[in-house]
């Protein structure tokens, strides 16, 4: 079973975040990042015997519009469904017109995801991530 909970900074240390997202740790473990994302809008998931599975959220870019971010910990696999039921849950009741979104092309769970959340790709960006490597971008249009 899995508990939502909103994001606090102890869940940024508590999870165990997927190697397929992994050049992300720097900008995941920056203070003032994890300060940003903290507040509403932003959630964990935590398993019943207390380990942070993922973390995510909806930041409000104002005028119906908002950017949908996640990271996700190895040990999630086992609550996918779960963890998928939600977040479209939270999507279909968000009020915005427009949420965004950014893939690494490479992460095909990823990128399978995306469309099952009902995101639609829109355009490829060059040199998006820290380390070079290029994005994919989707949105939901409600």
């Amino acid at each position: 079973m899995l508990r939502v909970e909103p994001l606090e900074l102890h869940h940024f240390d508590e999870l165990e975040l997927q190697s397929a997202q992994a050049f992300d740790t720097e900008l995941l473990h920056g203070r003032g990042t994890r300060d940003a994302l903290v507040g509403d809008g932003s959630y964990a998931a935590v398993t019943d015997d207390g380990r942070t599975v993922a973390i995510g959220g909806l930041l409000d870019f104002g005028g119906g519009r908002a950017y949908a971010w996640a990271f996700l910990s190895v040990g999630l696999r086992r609550h996918f469904l779960t963890l998928h039921n939600l977040v479209r849950a939270h999507l279909d009741a968000a009020p915005f017109h427009r949420i965004e979104i950014h893939v690494d092309p490479m992460h095909e769970a990823a990128v399978r995801w995306a469309g099952l959340l009902g995101f639609d790709r829109e355009a490829s960006l060059r040199w998006f991530f820290p380390d070079g490597r290029g994005a994919l971008q989707f949105a939901r249009i409600k």
